[in-house]
């Protein structure tokens, strides 16, 4: 059976115009919707290029959130209206032809009938082949559109976009150790106590060939800003942030699991005093039979002090208290830090790490000795570094116990003091001038830095979704 209509004419002519002036609005709001959706993709470009931002990318995610749910639901209404002028428009046109439609799909189309309705006249086995097509197609778009709308915000992220406000050149970072350095300059080694987690200098990190969770730990040594020349923290207010690009950086990756504990009598030095129980014998070598290469040192606890030039040991004391391996790599790495307290906030890794051969041992020992022979420096002996290891005795030779994770990560520090302050970029080059950018350094510590300031909570829609949402709305 088949319907027709006699003269469709003039409702096809003012469908034609209802349908074209609603497609014309929905397409301005699915334009609007974009516009407004890639504000937040500019402005990350913008953020990683060290660009100013304007009005609209600083706009914070819940006004991102309300906005796109107001022009959603306008673009849903419009879009609904426009697909059912358009199924009406559809429907008068079929019926129009001399064969006329058939009633069934007649009544599926019509903008009066339900998607439950038109999905139960879909399973008719009355419907022909064309009709459930048509049907489909009509089921098919009402439900993406509705489901649009519900997947725009499945997956979205929170994202932080920084805008530059001024950029300048600068130098930063940490090199790989240079023993000349070491004999010109013994002073300010008072920073070894905690360097490693330091957050002025030091960034905590994955380990890159220890895999074991609880006797391994890695720190990024950049310097931070305090490494960093010239200074113009003036610029900055309280909300900004300092950031450096492409520093050149050094992976410290220590291994506290070691039972390899041969060390020869040229690998050991004992410090202590004849009249004081405080006693340590430090003991370091190269460990060339691993790869990568990585040094192996040791620390033994003198509990009876020392009575030069001997360490003495008793059989309850003669394994070393804390025995770790110093693996190290280079890197570079961009970073933000404060510009009021110098803290180090974020890290990212800008290149793979690469093996660093360790540091040649005369010069490296000669530059522990410092932190460790109290004598020589004239530090009082309860206020130097060897008393925390000494007074601790008890408990790093216990089996009930775990040693304190201070002890490790001062340990950490001392060994990682030379390799942060002998090298290119710090004051144990006696060339560095703080206030003036030096013209003598290798080229890798020349960068460029910004003074920037965050905008937190910005909201990021997934592409996907996104388009997803495109194809059923617009």
């Amino acid at each position: 059976m088949t319907t027709a209509i006699r003269n469709p004419g003039k409702t096809t002519l003012h469908n034609t115009r209802l349908d074209l002036t609603l497609l014309i609005i929905s397409l301005s709001l699915c334009g609007t919707i974009i516009s407004f959706n890639q504000t937040t993709f500019q402005a990350i470009d913008r953020s990683e290029k060290d660009l100013s931002l304007n009005y609209w990318h600083k706009v914070d995610g819940s006004t991102t959130i309300a906005v796109l749910q107001i022009l959603q639901v306008v673009l849903g209404l419009t879009s609904s209206a426009a697909l059912i002028e358009s199924l009406g428009l559809l429907n008068w046109y079929l019926a129009a032809r001399s064969s006329g439609i058939n009633y069934v799909t007649f009544l599926a189309l019509s903008p009066s009938t339900n998607i439950y309705a038109a999905f139960r006249i879909l399973c008719h086995h009355g419907v022909a082949g064309s009709g459930r097509l048509l049907i489909s197609l009509k089921i098919v778009l009402q439900v993406l559109a509705w489901l649009s709308g519900l997947l725009l915000f499945l997956r979205t992220s929170e994202v932080t976009v920084n805008n530059t406000s001024v950029i300048y050149d600068a130098t930063a970072g940490v090199s790989s150790f240079e023993s000349l350095y070491v004999t010109n300059y013994f002073e300010q080694l008072h920073y070894s106590f905690n360097l490693v987690i330091n957050p002025l200098h030091s960034t905590g990190a994955s380990p890159i060939n220890c895999h074991d969770e609880i006797s391994c730990n890695s720190y990024i040594l950049t310097g931070g800003i305090t490494l960093s020349t010239p200074w113009v923290l003036a610029l900055a207010s309280s909300k900004d942030l300092i950031k450096l690009r492409n520093v050149p950086s050094v992976h410290l990756e220590f291994n506290s699991r070691q039972t390899d504990y041969e060390f020869s009598e040229s690998d050991c030095f004992i410090y202590g005093s004849d009249n004081i129980l405080i006693g340590l014998m430090f003991c370091v070598r190269h460990n060339n039979y691993e790869n990568p290469s990585s040094l192996i040192a040791a620390l033994f606890i003198c509990p009876d002090g020392t009575s030069s030039p001997t360490c003495t040991l008793d059989s309850s004391h003669s394994l070393p208290s804390i025995t770790p391996t110093l693996t190290l790599h280079s890197l570079t790495s961009t970073l933000l830090a404060s510009p009021k307290n110098y803290t180090i906030t974020s890290l990212t890794a800008t290149n793979p790490p690469q093996h660093l051969s360790p540091p040649s041992l005369p010069s490296y020992i000669s530059s522990l000795s410092w932190l460790l022979n109290y004598t020589s420096t004239g530090t009082p002996p309860p206020s130097s570094p060897a008393e925390l290891f000494w007074s601790s005795i008890f408990q790093i030779q216990s089996t009930d116990s775990t040693p304190s994770i201070v002890l490790y990560q001062t340990f950490h520090s001392i060994l990682a003091f030379p390799l942060w302050y002998f090298q290119p970029n710090n004051y144990g080059n006696t060339e560095i001038n703080g206030d003036e950018i030096p013209l003598n350094l290798p080229e890798e510590f020349y960068t460029t830095a910004a003074v920037i300031t965050p905008y937190q909570n910005k909201i990021r829609i997934d592409k996907g979704m996104f388009g997803v949402y495109w194809f059923g709305s617009c």
